[in-house]
């Protein structure tokens, strides 16, 4: 999975994005162990998610591009009351794209959090697949996802 989410996002050398690495991971895990949701094949993940439960502060520096993402990550602490939620990856290997995947896992790993009904989703949709799933998950929970530009 890391070796596919770095080839997409290339995090390597874009110092504004979450990094994949252990040190991310045991963020990630530190704040919720519902950060990752995935699909597997024949044992070989297929598709997978990233959701990273914050603030609604955090999220509003964010989207207004005054933090990046990784600073979004490390700002999140362990003891806030998180009433947002970023939707920070989906990715589904080319050959199983088109069947849904990206969208059920999402609703998935949102339905994991059991947020009150004022919460907020936010996404930084980088491609237009990105894009469609945004769309569809809007139209599918009736929620409006806010979206970085």
């Amino acid at each position: 999975m890391n070796k596919i989410a770095e080839e997409i996002f290339d995090t390597a050398v874009n110092p504004e994005q979450i990094p994949i690495n252990d040190e991310s991971r045991k963020k990630l895990d530190a704040l919720t162990p519902y950060w990752l949701t995935y699909k597997l094949e024949g044992g070989e993940p297929i598709s997978w998610v990233i959701v990273i439960p914050t603030t609604k502060d955090l999220m509003t520096k964010f989207l207004a591009k005054e933090i990046t993402e990784k600073e979004l990550m490390n700002l999140t602490r362990q003891d806030s009351i998180f009433d947002a939620l970023y939707l920070c990856s989906a990715i589904t290997v080319p050959e199983h794209r088109g069947q849904g995947l990206a969208i059920s896992l999402l609703k998935e790993a949102i339905n994991n959090f059991h947020l009150g009904e004022g919460f907020a989703l936010f996404a930084w949709p980088t491609t237009e697949d990105g894009f469609k799933i945004v769309n569809r998950l809007e139209a599918d929970l009736n929620k409006k996802i806010l979206i970085r530009n």
